[in-house]
This record gives C-alpha cells, sequence and structure tokens, in this order.
C-alpha cells in the first residue's frame, strides 16, 4: 500500500474542476465531509452497513457456501475467488505461475524470454510466493467469467500490485482492441506505473496514467479535501489523451485516482471512446480507498463500466490485511455485484428513498406484447407523456415504437447519446404541455442516468424490463422523475392518475419483480388485467 497521503474532501455543492456532469453529485450532504471513522464517514450511507453484515465474519456459513476457494499463501498472504455459482469442489486447485516465461507463453518463445530477461535485471529471479498465486487469477479474470470477484490481502511489498500489472500484461492481448482494464487506485508513488514500464513493450498492451496530485503537507485536525488528489487536473485534456490513445485500436488500461477517472469515464462515452470490451476492474490499495471515504466513487465507476460493456465485468480487489469494518464494506460490495442483495453506491439511499415517493405498478408478459399494453392502459388510465427506458438494442426500440404507432400511441426513438438528452427535455416539455393529440412517449436506454447526466424531470417512467444483473439502474431511471409535495388531502389529478409520479415496469418473469421489491423496500402494483385489453 501506498500510506496515507491522500485525502478526502468536502460534500456539498458542485465540482468546479468537474465536468457539468458531476456538478451537484453530493447535494444536501452535510459539509464538509467528517474525518473518517471506523472504516466509513459518518455522513454517507456508507456508515449505515446492516447489523447483519457488521457482526458476521468472513468465516460465516453463507460465505464459505458462496466463495470458490481460498488460499492462503507461504508468505501470510491470502486470496479468495466469489462468482456468482460456486464451484462444486471448493478444493478445485487453480495454476501456479513458477517462471516468468510462462508469461507472454502465448506471444511465442522470443517473447517469452525476453519477459524473463528483463524481469531479471530489475530483480525478479523468480516468482514471489503471492505471485505465483494471484498471476495466473489475474490472467483468468480475462477469460473466465465465472470469477467475479477475486480479493488478494497481504503485507506490503508481498508482490501483490506488481502481480496485477503482470496478469492483466501477459492476457489483455490484441484479440479484442480499446479498453480492456481498469484500475482505480489512490496511490501517487508511480508503483503500478513502474512495473509496467520494466516490462513495456513485451505485450500489445498500453497504459494510460491519471494519477491523483500527492500532496506534500497536511495539516492536524484539518478536514481532508477529496478534491486535492484532483488539484490542477484539467479533464478535458484528460478526455483528449484518453481519446487518442485508444484511437489506434490497441488494447489498453486506465490506471488513476477515483477521484479522476470517474469524471473521465462519464464523458468518454460521448466522446466516443468505446466501454465495451472492458473486462476488468481492479481496485489497488482498498483499505486506503475506504479509509479517505472513496469507495461512493468507486462504486459510481463500477456502474458506469457494468452498464456500457458488453463482457460481464469481473472484479479484483487488492489491499494489505483488511480491518473489521473494512471487510464488512468489502463484503457489502460484492454482495450487490454478485447476488443483486443491496444498493451500494453513495445514490442507494436517495434512490430508496426516491422510490418510496412513486406508484410501482408492473405487467408480465412476453415483450411483444408490451406495446399493446401500454397503448390499453394509457386508455384506461391517461398517462402523461413520458420516458421508455429500453436497454435491448436499437433495433428493438425502433419495433416497440412502431407497434406503439400502430395502436395510436405517439413515441419517438432516441439512440445516439448525442441525442438522448434532446429525447428527455423533449418528454419533460410534452409532460409540462397538453398536447391535444395526447401525450407522447420517448423510448431511449438507459445510458443518461447511469452517467449522471441531468436531466428534465417527468411524470412517468415505464421499464420494458430492466438489466437483471444491474438492478439498481431501475432506481437510477426512477431520478427521472419529478419530486412532488405531498398535499393534504391527497386526490386524484384530473386525469385519472395519481399525484405522485408513476413508475411502471413490463417484464416477461414476475421474479425480478419480488427482487425490486426487496432492494428497494417498496410494493409493485400488478396492473389489473381489464386495463390491459384494448
Amino acid at each position: 500500500g501506498c500510506g496515507g497521503g491522500t485525502s478526502s474532501s468536502s460534500s456539498s455543492g458542485s465540482r468546479a474542476s468537474r465536468p457539468r456532469a458531476a456538478s451537484g453529485m453530493r447535494s444536501g450532504l452535510r459539509h464538509p465531509r467528517h474525518q473518517l471513522h471506523n472504516g466509513s464517514r459518518d455522513d454517507s450511507f456508507l456508515s449505515t452497513i446492516s447489523e447483519s453484515t457488521r457482526s458476521s465474519d468472513s468465516t460465516s456459513t453463507e460465505e464459505k457456501q458462496s466463495r470458490d476457494s481460498k488460499i492462503t499463501v507461504l508468505d501470510g498472504s491470502q486470496i479468495e475467488v466469489f462468482s456468482e455459482s460456486p464451484e462444486r469442489d471448493p478444493r478445485a486447485q487453480y495454476d501456479v505461475l513458477k517462471d516468468f516465461r510462462a508469461l507472454l507463453s502465448k506471444y511465442g518463445a522470443e517473447a517469452s524470454e525476453q519477459m524473463a530477461q528483463v524481469l531479471r535485471q530489475n530483480g525478479f529471479d523468480k516468482p514471489l510466493e503471492t505471485q505465483r498465486r494471484a498471476v495466473p487469477l489475474v490472467m483468468s479474470a480475462f477469460t473466465d467469467e465465472q470469477k467475479r470477484f477475486i480479493t488478494i490481502q497481504g503485507a506490503p511489498q508481498c508482490g501483490k500490485t506488481s502481480a496485477l500489472v503482470l496478469g492483466i500484461l501477459g492476457e489483455a492481448g490484441p484479440e479484442l482492441p480499446g479498453l480492456r482494464a481498469v484500475v482505480l487506485s489512490t496511490c501517487a508513488t508511480g508503483e503500478f506505473k513502474k512495473y509496467f514500464d520494466m516490462c513495456a513493450g513485451a505485450g500489445p498492451l498500453r497504459l494510460e496514467c491519471f494519477e491523483g496530485v500527492q500532496r506534500r503537507v497536511c495539516f492536524e485536525g484539518l478536514a481532508p479535501d477529496p478534491d486535492s488528489a484532483i488539484a490542477g487536473v484539467d479533464p478535458l485534456e484528460d478526455l483528449q489523451r484518453l481519446s487518442t490513445a485508444l484511437a489506434t485500436g490497441a488494447p489498453a488500461m486506465v490506471f488513476g485516482h477515483p477521484t479522476r477517472v470517474l469524471p473521465l469515464l462519464r464523458e468518454a462515452p460521448s466522446w466516443g471512446v468505446g466501454l465495451g470490451n472492458v473486462q476488468v476492474l481492479a481496485l489497488d490499495d482498498a483499505e486506503e480507498t475506504i479509509r479517505v471515504g472513496l469507495m461512493d466513487e468507486v462504486c459510481e465507476v463500477c456502474t458506469i463500466l457494468r452498464h456500457f460493456s458488453r463482457h460481464r465485468l469481473r472484479h479484483i480487489i487488492l489491499s494489505q490485511f483488511l480491518s473489521h469494518e473494512a471487510k464488512s464494506m468489502i463484503r457489502c460490495l460484492r454482495n450487490s455485484l454478485l447476488r443483486q442483495q443491496n444498493l451500494f453506491g453513495i445514490r442507494a439511499h436517495r434512490t430508496q428513498a426516491r422510490a418510496k415517493s412513486v406508484n410501482h405498478y408492473y405487467a408480465v408478459a412476453p415483450r411483444t406484447r408490451w406495446p399493446a399494453m401500454l397503448a390499453a392502459l394509457h386508455h384506461a388510465l391517461s398517462l402523461p407523456s413520458g420516458i421508455i427506458f429500453d436497454d435491448a438494442s436499437p433495433e428493438a426500440r425502433a419495433q416497440a415504437r412502431t407497434a406503439l404507432r400502430a395502436h395510436g400511441v405517439t413515441a419517438s426513438v432516441w439512440n445516439a447519446l448525442q441525442e438522448q438528452g434532446s429525447g428527455a427535455r423533449a418528454a419533460a416539455r410534452d409532460g409540462a404541455n397538453a398536447a391535444p393529440r395526447g401525450p407522447s412517449f420517448h423510448l431511449m436506454p438507459s445510458d443518461l442516468v447511469v452517467l449522471r447526466v441531468d436531466l428534465p424531470q417527468v411524470r412517468c417512467v415505464l421499464h420494458f424490463e430492466v438489466p437483471r444483473r444491474e438492478l439498481s439502474v431501475y432506481g437510477l431511471r426512477l431520478l427521472c422523475l419529478e419530486q412532488t409535495e405531498p398535499k393534504k388531502g391527497g386526490g386524484r389529478k384530473a386525469g385519472g392518475t395519481s399525484a405522485r409520479p408513476l413508475s411502471v415496469l413490463f417484464v416477461e418473469g414476475e421474479d425480478v419483480v419480488r427482487e425490486l421489491e426487496r432492494t428497494f423496500h417498496v410494493k409493485m402494483q400488478s396492473v389489473p388485467t381489464e386495463m390491459l385489453v384494448g
């Protein structure tokens, strides 16, 4: 680990040094962020980890059942491997790196020998104990989608960071172009880049570093400031550098500070920087990241990558030996990612609170019937104009638009990220002005809400499915709904709909409805069958 020169920052208002999309990220939170206590900051949802996760330890029966393997290395390091569907044999053997020549074996004997020679010149005659075990696991993360969550804990200088670098270098080849891995770290010592440069040229992978600024002076008693890590950084220059680096089509990875990488990834899709081939998200020095209160940023990076990547994202967590509080936090993160057991991110409480202020409905039927059901529902309830979120494909959205129009419902499609903002504004405008021809529905993917682009507020959000492996997207979509002040006497508006905003989910199976109810602590009502008959 790098130790603690890094710091965390105030929570108020918009951050001037970040792109527009990042503004208002922590509106409503207290200012400034308090010094961390017991592994989380007390103005964040992270300090409210459930008692069940605090009281359980790493040897709980549930954890043992969900873990593929736990390896204790000879030097004392511990490696744990988790997946959504654990292997039947918990004693399954994993590869061991016996010689550095095996690292680049896929590129031929000459490249393998060159790699071994370079490492010998830098003092690595043979793999360290942690490297022997960790490097093959890191490499397998690019090829085995089942190994979804790997944690590596060990003492400083045991070889954790170098194992991460070597594993990524050894496996991320030219078979997939563009960004392949993102590594987040609060470290500003250049250790990661040093290991990469040591082997530069051995493989096709490129590295782009966006490290935080090392603060040289610390004052006791002064609240830490997270923006100090990106002081003087120009986000536009970062975007231009990343865009230029990926223009060649060569495989690449990004290493950087969470507060610098997050705004970079928020803006990347609108710049045409593809995130579709990202396979691995790694967190170096997790204990320090938790200590300075940056897990919220890590979670948001994770949400963006999981939404835009065409692959099932694998997660690698490196740390010195985790404290009890840090273990609880990592466990919450893992259960959120692999088992959808909770919401984990700075907007967890915000989205749950918004969900409780919304009327939730759902309808179960084959996808081909959804447009007709929506049309019938509109005729029965006089739905206001709104957004239909559909992450299936541009072709599926076009088919839905055609079907809706055939049933007399005005609908439009906004596929490209650059045009989705226009679609959202059109939805808000249609909702505010009652059109003589009736409401309009605007079909689009969830890109804008995942990237936190400021969306105009609407009174009705419809969902053509919800991503099963990222249920939190349902909550992000609800943030598009206007907030209504409760009025005395309640009642219903003239159009027949409740004064509360509406969320209507169309799904092919009812199981996801129950999962959403558990996740957001809401009750979803089934739409009466008679309303769905046109």
